[in-house]
């Protein structure tokens, strides 16, 4: 091997040992700050006890979801009363009903935003593609 060889061996070798050492401070960097900005609820958890949750939440928001449909497609009956205090009662019955499937649609929204962080505290914990693309971004971001 020659002197020539040798040298630029050692420069690609410090090359790639400066980029490693470059892209651990990034994921380290951009690792901290992720944690900082958006804390992980469910780490105190087993693997098992996230996957039980999931399982729970999935079936709920399912069950939430097919009865929110159904009050929001069902037709609010209103009789054709000409008296004032038959309107008013007539007006809030429909009130009610209104605030009640709004609350069920709240309750929905809430259920589904829990099962989103419990799928993505499983996804961080696992090796799926989410995890893999977590981090080559903690990797590559600057």
């Amino acid at each position: 091997m020659e002197k020539r060889d040798v040298g630029i061996t050692i420069l690609i070798l410090a090359l790639l040992v400066i980029l490693g050492a470059a892209g651990e401070y990034n994921y380290q960097r951009n690792k901290a700050a992720e944690e900082r900005d958006a804390p992980r609820t469910y780490t105190g958890y087993s693997d098992g006890e996230i996957a039980a949750l999931i399982e729970a939440y999935q079936q709920e928001v399912e069950v939430l979801e097919a009865r929110y449909g159904a009050a929001k497609n069902r037709a609010i009956e209103t009789g054709s009363g000409g008296l004032i205090d038959e309107q008013i009662r007539e007006f809030e019955r429909a009130q009610k009903t209104g605030v009640a499937t709004r609350s069920l649609g709240a309750d929905v929204a809430e259920k589904e935003a829990v099962l989103r962080e419990l799928r993505r505290e499983h996804s961080l914990r696992g090796g799926s593609a989410e995890s893999l693309k977590l981090h080559l971004r903690r990797l590559v971001t600057i």
